[in-house]
């Protein structure tokens, strides 16, 4: 179902699934769990109002890297917080965080999955990008980069292309 789903997002289709799923970096970088995209933080030491950040994938279905797709706006369904980017006047720049906010239906929260397998802010141009330079996390062999919208050109492809899992 999970890769039906992604197949689905690429295509273009809007799709609404109650099947929940990470995204991760299609490319492992320095990581041999590979990058998925998390929330700051664990269990009640959650950090809602943080930016969206590039974290070990977890091997179990854990609520702070799960996601489903509503039209073109990706959910948290156990916080019901949508994906937002960060920006002023209804526009991001290069760099803007992502954040998970109250979901509003605004333009930005409508995120678009390209046949790349990147993810455009709202034909921005900007597409979700793990940072090019990594640190390690609380866990035993974790390690976390930032996430941003940067350039869909040009950005390496190893920091923007993402799967589903």
């Amino acid at each position: 179902m999970k890769k039906l789903l992604f197949a689905s997002l690429i295509v273009g289709t809007t799709v609404f699934s109650s099947d929940s799923f990470q995204i991760k970096l299609v490319d492992q970088l320095d990581e041999p769990e590979y990058y998925c995209l998390d929330v700051t933080g664990w269990a009640k030491h959650l950090k809602l109002e943080d930016p969206l950040q590039a974290h070990t994938c977890k091997p179990t279905k854990s609520a702070d890297q799960e996601f489903v797709l509503k039209g073109n706006t990706l959910v948290m369904p156990a916080y019901n917080r949508c994906f937002s980017a960060s920006g002023s006047s209804g526009s991001a720049l290069p760099g803007s965080s992502i954040l998970v906010r109250e979901c509003d239906g605004s333009k930005s929260q409508n995120f678009n999955i390209l046949p790349s397998g990147q993810i455009e802010l709202n034909n921005s141009g900007l597409c979700i990008s793990a940072g090019d330079v990594s640190q390690k996390a609380s866990g035993p062999s974790h390690l976390w980069r930032v996430a941003s919208l940067q350039s869909c050109k040009n950005t390496d492809s190893k920091l923007t292309t993402w799967t589903t899992k």
